[in-house]
């Protein structure tokens, strides 16, 4: 082969073909190309982004509509495990009445008066000047006895108009509480596990042992029934207000909700200084123990000192609540929170063991002290049988 057919078939392989520029993309496509890569890219991630909030979505919704589900299953449940007991809603009043037995029918006749007493005003006055409980004596029931709650049912009985009796609309209400109980429950399980199926198998366990849990079933009247549900209500709003990683309006919502809690809790029970001892006790320990920081720690406690002081005025300055010992350790954990400041995490286990000891013994003290200091200047003794009878169950004191 001569040099010039070489060169012709060189340069015929280096010319591009028909199909070379076919498949050779433009500058100017090589550009769309560029530009369309994102594009689909971030298609297909808004796409995945989508599904999983969709999913997400789907998820939060079947558990939601499950604790509805659960919640009302549960109130129907107990109602109609009354219903079978007593045939409630085809017996005569009189017999529906007397089914309320010791307290109970106490608690439901100051409802009774309240809805046919002329106005509520008047229903009101005389349940502050009642001559029948205590007769002859004159009694204040609004400040001996913790009966809002039926305060609050023959408001809403009266203004509403109902066309069903009273004692039925006072049932249906009881038993429409405990739906709210099941659902707080369900709602705190749900936060603290990350699934709604915890929610869903508290309720149930709690739904199995309820002749263990609750005695709304026999005794509706109970102050218990009224007041627990505000309790898990409580429950569950702490369990957000005390996550880490919540935002600021999730927690003054939650905070609020804590708040109305424990106020209608303690308006409703007259065990309520018991239980927010403890609970003051349990926040005192997280406090201490670094486990959160103090300012949720006080805040919560001023929630608690609020309703308690706020139920003490509704009881016509009830002198058994500010002289509790549940007042006087918040008080002094309050004071203590002021003073102390977190202890660093730098320091050694001695130190930290030596501090929670302190600090718990300085706060029992003071509550003691502080408590002592009360009853003597408000003259209130109302309460030492329960001393004498916790140290009589210790030994520690003679029952004569």
């Amino acid at each position: 082969m001569s040099i010039k057919q070489k060169k012709k078939t060189s340069s015929n392989l280096s010319k591009p073909t028909l199909a070379d520029k076919l498949l050779v993309p433009t500058e100017g496509e090589k550009v769309k190309q560029k530009k369309a890569l994102p594009t689909n890219i971030n298609k297909e991630g808004t796409k995945s982004l989508r599904d999983v909030s969709v999913a997400s979505v789907l998820n939060d919704t079947t558990g939601l509509v499950a604790m509805v589900a659960i919640s009302c299953a549960y109130s129907f449940y107990i109602y109609q495990i009354h219903e079978n007991t007593l045939w409630f809603s085809n017996i005569k009043e009189v017999e529906r009445e007397i089914s309320f037995r010791t307290e109970s029918g106490l608690y439901y006749s100051y409802y009774k008066q309240l809805v046919h007493s002329p106005s509520l005003w008047k229903g009101l006055q005389d349940l502050t000047e009642d001559t029948l409980t205590e007769h002859p004596d004159t009694i204040n029931i609004l400040a001996r006895m913790n009966i809002y709650q039926e305060v609050i049912l023959a408001f809403i009985y009266r203004t509403l108009q109902l066309k069903v009796p009273p004692i039925m609309f006072y049932i249906y209400c009881g038993f429409g509480l405990q739906a709210l109980l099941v659902s707080s429950l369900y709602i705190m399980a749900w936060l603290l596990s990350g699934s709604w199926l915890a929610g869903l198998l508290s309720a149930a366990f709690y739904l199995f042992n309820k002749w263990d849990t609750s005695r709304v079933q026999n005794s509706l009247p109970l102050r218990e029934s009224f007041s627990l549900p505000f309790l898990w209500i409580q429950a569950a709003a702490l369990t957000v207000y005390f996550r880490s990683g919540s935002s600021k309006v999730s927690q003054q919502f939650s905070l609020a909700a804590s708040a109305i809690g424990t106020f209608f809790f303690c308006l409703f029970w007259q065990f309520n200084q018991f239980v927010m001892m403890l609970q003051a006790f349990a926040l005192f320990g997280v406090w201490v123990l670094g486990c959160v920081p103090p300012y949720k720690v006080r805040n919560v406690m001023l929630c608690q000192l609020g309703s308690l002081l706020g139920v003490c005025l509704l009881q016509f300055g009830n002198k058994m609540i500010p002289s509790s010992l549940a007042v006087s350790f918040i008080l002094v954990t309050l004071a203590l929170l002021s003073f102390q400041k977190q202890a660093a995490k730098t320091h050694s286990v001695t130190y930290h063991l030596l501090r929670v000891a302190g600090l718990s013994f300085l706060a029992l003290t003071l509550m003691v002290v502080l408590s002592t200091c009360i009853k003597i200047l408000l003259n209130v003794d109302a309460d030492e049988h329960i001393f004498k009878f916790f140290m009589n169950k210790i030994s520690l004191e003679e029952t004569r």
